[in-house]
Parts: C-alpha cells; structure tokens; sequence
C-alpha cells in the first residue's frame, strides 16, 4: 500500500526525531546514514525495521521450540487461491462445512481503504505513478528482506 494520505506521512516522518527502536540500526546495517534518509528511504526504512523485528521475533520463537504462528504474505499466499489451504489448515479452520469455502473467497475479495469511511476506490496498479525514488528506496529495504524471508 501507498502512503498517501498526509496523516499516514506524518506518522512515517515522525520518526525523523523521534526513532521507532532499532531503525537507526537497521539503517545503519544497510550502509546508509538515517541523518541523510529522504522521505521515502525513511519510509521505507520504517517498513522495513517493522518487518525485520517481527521476522526476528518469530525466527528466535521457532528456533526455541515455541510456535508463535506463520509469517504469511500477502500476495503470495493469502490472496493465492493455491496457498490459502495451507493457511486454513494452520489455523486449523473446518472447511467442510457447505458454504464454507465460497463465504471464506466473499471476505478474501473485500477491499478497504483502512476503516475511515472511505468507500474503496482501489489501488491504481499503474507503475508509472510509483517514482524512482519509491522504487530505490524499496529496493534498498524492503524488496531483499521480503525475498529473505520468502514474504
């Protein structure tokens, strides 16, 4: 999703003087100076030390025997018709009940806008709209630990 709207932005730029734990470092492990990130690097930065902490979190759970969940993506599996089996059966969802699948596919094609009361308008898949900025900045933190971790 796109950070758009200004109330998203403030929130994301906040962290300009007042750092979410371990985005400095996780910039830092990157290479990069947080002092000299533009928007969208701290932007993406931001999304990325989320998603590092919650994929080390699980990681460090799993590898001493506790079971937290599953890590899923969104693209890959839960919107996937072929994976979402395998999220069901996780969840240890009963499935053969009549109805069950076709009422689970209703509420897997709902679209929302984040629960403001904005009727959903729906992404503009036109990549050309995304600037170059945008795609370095996430290719420079997101895009190798989404492939890392298989999200």
């Amino acid at each position: 999703k796109a950070v758009t709207a200004k109330h998203e932005l403030r929130v994301v730029l906040k962290n300009r003087m007042n750092a979410l734990p371990g985005l400095v470092q996780y910039v830092s492990n990157k290479g990069m100076s947080f002092e000299e990130l533009n928007e969208e690097q701290l932007c993406s930065a931001l999304f990325g030390t989320l998603l590092h902490a919650a994929s080390k979190e699980h990681n460090d759970a799993v590898n001493s025997g506790r079971n937290t969940g599953r890590l899923v993506s969104y693209d890959r599996e839960l919107m996937n018709s072929y994976y979402i089996h395998s999220i069901l059966d996780f969840l240890e969802v009963d499935i053969s009940e009549e109805g069950a699948l076709e009422r689970i596919e209703t509420q897997r094609r709902k679209k929302s806008n984040g629960g403001r009361g904005i009727a959903w308008q729906g992404e503009d898949n036109n990549s050309s709209l995304i600037s170059n900025a945008v795609v370095n900045a996430n290719s420079n933190f997101l895009q190798a630990d989404m492939d890392d971790r298989k999200l």
